[in-house]
């Protein structure tokens, strides 16, 4: 449910929880899955949150679950000197926004933040914690830093000053969660913090698409996915492939490459041979405009591309009806993993995935480097393979996934993250 900001309580704050998402808060799945798991362990959870689009049902009608919406203040869209002038102000406004919210905020047993993004939230949140004696957990998916760095360059005064807070600040929270143990690793070494890994793993609603996408085939589609007469007689006879990658469209997931590979697949698969391709894209964010202009420009004889925006509901169930998945994230640090990986695998998808290091190998498994590319040549040789030369390579892959034994997102965290806070809430008793 969405709520106003209610004043200070401090009434029984056992079994409670403040979350802190610097994001839109319906495209912060891992935030949304820790606020249903904390909700479902029986704590009382707040969420402070940016809700540019529509907050997930499943929260909103969850009695546990208050969402607070946080003053919604975009970024320049500048570049460079400008950049910099514009996003001062910016940065100073949400960290004021944030402060004002959380101060004013009930007492919570725990404040768990996501970082990145938790500048500027994460000085707010250390003197919050220290002042109302309550436990701070940071939840690490990548370092903000190098986000940064993709902008202005490891070198650059305002990359290493984030740096430096962002490890200093960060080491005064009583529990760390890191995405992949190569994370771990590099917070242990560089930050001197100790962490309990936490990997994205499927939620629940992710198999059970894959079940039933198994038995309904094509008519799983989500009705937000418009498909012409055509291109709907051409799925149902198989002589089109629904290919699926989903974003949000930021500067670390490379999608020049998957222009550049429909545009290779057209000039280097003789017409007669391969199959008509629909390309899906889910997601919302500053770079799908740039990604459509430079479709509309393109000459892509049998290939149709569509952008759109999924509903919580609807987005598993188009991952369970595509035939193959394009994972396109770009590490900054080279050692986070992308969720989209996870979501598309529980819903019993092959997924071609850009390789970006070792740390990829946590998220794929052991076994399937064959559907590792480094560049748009490559991602075409997997789809002239899979589509068109070994089609049953493709369905065994379908399969292993459907059958295997992976556990849900919720049961991984009741047996990891639960046990913790429950450790660390007893030691500083």
């Amino acid at each position: 449910m969405v709520s106003e900001l209610t004043g200070h309580d401090d009434l029984s704050i056992e079994r409670s929880v403040t979350l802190v998402v610097l994001g839109d808060l319906a495209r912060s799945p891992r935030m949304c899955l820790h606020a249903e798991a904390f909700s479902a362990a029986g704590y009382e959870v707040d969420v402070f949150a940016y809700t540019d689009t529509a907050i997930p049902q499943r929260l909103a009608d969850d009695e546990r679950v208050r969402v607070v919406p946080l003053p919604t203040r975009p970024a320049p869209s500048t570049r460079g000197l400008r950049y910099f002038v514009a996003v001062v102000p910016t940065v100073l406004a949400r960290f004021v926004d944030i402060a004002r919210a959380l101060t004013t905020s009930r007492r919570r047993e725990w404040i768990v933040v996501q970082n990145p993004p938790a500048l500027p939230a994460l000085p707010v949140l250390v003197a919050l914690a220290w002042w109302r004696r309550t436990r701070l957990a940071v939840d690490w998916h990548n370092f903000g830093w190098t986000i940064l760095a993709l902008r202005f360059g490891a070198g650059n005064v305002i990359v290493a000053a984030a740096g430096w807070m962002e490890r200093t600040l960060a080491r005064r929270a009583t529990l760390h969660l890191s995405v992949s143990r190569a994370m771990q690793r590099v917070l242990s070494k560089r930050y001197a913090i100790d962490s309990v890994v936490f990997r994205d793993r499927p939620a629940r609603a992710f198999q059970a698409a894959a079940e039933d996408g198994r038995d309904r085939g094509r008519d799983s589609l989500p009705a937000e996915l418009v498909l012409s007469e055509e291109e709907e007689f051409r799925l149902a006879t198989g002589d089109a492939k629904l290919l699926v990658s989903s974003t949000s469209w930021s500067a670390d997931e490379d999608f020049c490459l998957l222009a550049e590979a429909l545009r290779l697949w057209t000039v280097a698969t003789p017409a007669a041979d391969r199959p008509h391709l629909i390309v899906v894209v889910s997601g919302l964010g500053p770079r799908r405009a740039d990604f459509e202009r430079a479709i509309e420009r393109a000459e892509l004889p049998g290939v149709s591309v569509r952008t759109a925006w999924f509903s919580d509901a609807s987005y598993p169930r188009l991952l369970a009806a595509a035939d193959l998945g394009v994972c396109l994230h770009r590490s900054s640090s080279g050692v986070d993993l992308p969720m989209k990986l996870a979501d598309m695998h529980g819903a019993g998808l092959p997924t071609c995935a850009l390789d970006y290091g070792p740390c990829l190998r946590e998220a794929i498994g052991e076994g399937a480097e064959e559907l590792l590319f480094d560049d748009g040549g490559g991602l075409v040789r997997i789809w002239r393979r899979l589509l068109i030369e070994h089609p049953e390579a493709l369905e065994a892959m379908r399969c292993a996934l459907v059958d295997g034994s992976t556990p849900s997102w919720q049961d991984s965290w009741t047996a990891t993250v639960a046990p913790e806070l429950t450790r660390r809430t007893a030691s500083r008793a």
